[in-house]
């Protein structure tokens, strides 16, 4: 079997040349916005903005702006240390939580459609795979990360 070719396929499959437009800044933007939270919520509401510089691996210049705008929206907030100033934590608001699970009800009914679609036995199969995939794939991270 050649390995290289079915991963041809699948690219080609996964990610087909000029069928879908670039994204534009305000779209990349929506999307870091939306990654932010996601961090923030999955990480027990809060992080230091160092820390989520380091897991984007963006500036902390780029990290200051985000939240600014995320404060703005009532998503966050930052909060300092009594006992050293120079610490600040960003915490998710309950505004940004209900934004964070907002958004995953609307990505879980986009792909109960999609498994719809599919019918009952491809599903479930489709299910399957995927989480050997997820396992497979942090094998390979832990052997060789990607990045």
């Amino acid at each position: 079997m050649d390995y290289e070719e079915l991963a041809a396929q699948l690219m080609e499959a996964t990610h087909p040349k000029d069928k879908r437009p670039p994204l534009n800044e305000v779209q990349k933007q929506e999307r870091v916005r939306d990654m932010t939270l996601r961090y923030l919520y999955e990480n027990g509401g809060s992080a230091a903005p160092g820390r989520l510089a380091e897991f984007f691996d963006v500036s902390s210049a780029r990290v200051a702006k985000l939240l600014g705008e995320l404060e703005q929206k009532g998503f966050v907030v930052r909060e300092g240390d009594s006992a050293d100033r120079r610490r600040v934590t960003v915490r998710l608001t309950p505004a940004g939580e209900t934004y964070v699970l907002d958004l995953d009800a609307g990505f879980r009914r986009r792909l109960a459609a999609l498994l719809a679609m599919l019918g009952e036995r491809d599903a479930r199969e489709m299910v399957r795979l995927m989480v050997r995939v997820m396992e497979v794939m942090e094998t390979l991270e832990e052997e060789e990360p990607c990045y």
